[in-house]
């Protein structure tokens, strides 16, 4: 098989803990980019913060931001863009509102929370935009100027697996419920995820979705993982995903996407 789109995640994937744009980092992307390969960055993060690293990395291909509620080109120009109900986004926040969680409701272009924390203060530096903070976001959703792509809510790890599957039981099919990271679970619209916006994208460039690779660490890369034509995990991963996909890289973090390059998209 002749690999032509290289999808890959932001987070624990291209970047490391420390959340910079390395040389490095730039290097993996512009290896692929160099021998003819059509880049797509893959994120959680919302439009406004993914549009800001897909600049810093140079990629040139779609962004999939909101784990895949937005897809966007490169000039910012809207190809597909999901919502969730206003209804539905009121009583999630509402909810986190008397758990004590913060929520996390993103825009095309604003990030909301319903309450200042110091957890709110680091999610704004690791996302690099501001985090508006509206202590009744509950019941301003309702009326918001805005649609809501996704909400993230920040909970406790001891909690994360009671919350994430209550409302996936009280939402049904009408959003996809995921914990993704330990201390976060995001709820997205009805067939939302990253598969679905990486098929998306791939039908849109008239690619097949075989001669797609995809590149990720967690639970929220999955869908995509399986749904490309080759899905890696990065070393970091957690083993648990390893069975999940079908490649695991020797070395961590963005040089097991260098190695993905190296491996499947020959000069």
């Amino acid at each position: 098989m002749t690999y032509k789109l290289l999808a890959l995640d932001l987070d624990d994937t291209l970047l490391g803990p420390d959340r910079e744009v390395g040389e490095r980092t730039k290097e993996a992307v512009q290896l692929a980019q160099d021998r003819g390969v059509t880049v797509v960055l893959a994120t959680g993060r919302p439009y406004c913060s993914a549009r800001l690293y897909a600049e810093r990395l140079g990629i040139l291909g779609p962004v999939i931001a909101s784990s895949g509620a937005v897809v966007r080109d490169v000039q910012g120009r809207d190809l597909r863009e999901q919502f969730l109900p206003r209804d539905l986004c009121s009583a999630v926040v509402e909810d986190c509102d008397q758990r004590g969680a913060a929520a996390y409701a993103y825009t095309g272009c604003q990030v909301w929370s319903n309450r200042s924390h110091p957890a709110t203060d680091r999610y704004a530096r690791i996302l690099d935009v501001p985090i508006e903070v509206d202590d009744n976001l509950a019941q301003s959703l309702l009326s918001f100027s805005e649609e809501v792509n996704a909400l993230a809510l920040r909970v406790d790890p001891d909690s994360a697996a009671e919350i994430e599957a209550f409302w996936k039981r009280r939402l049904g099919d009408d959003a996809v419920v995921i914990g993704t990271l330990p201390t976060l679970v995001e709820i997205l619209p009805s067939g939302g995820g990253k598969g679905s916006a990486l098929d998306f994208v791939c039908c849109h460039l008239g690619i097949p979705i075989a001669a797609s690779v995809a590149v990720g660490d967690s639970r929220g890369d999955i869908d995509m993982l399986q749904a490309a034509g080759l899905g890696v995990l990065v070393a970091n991963a957690p083993p648990e995903l390893h069975p999940e996909v079908d490649r695991v890289t020797r070395s961590p973090f963005v040089e097991g996407v260098i190695e993905v390059v190296q491996e499947f998209f020959p000069r």
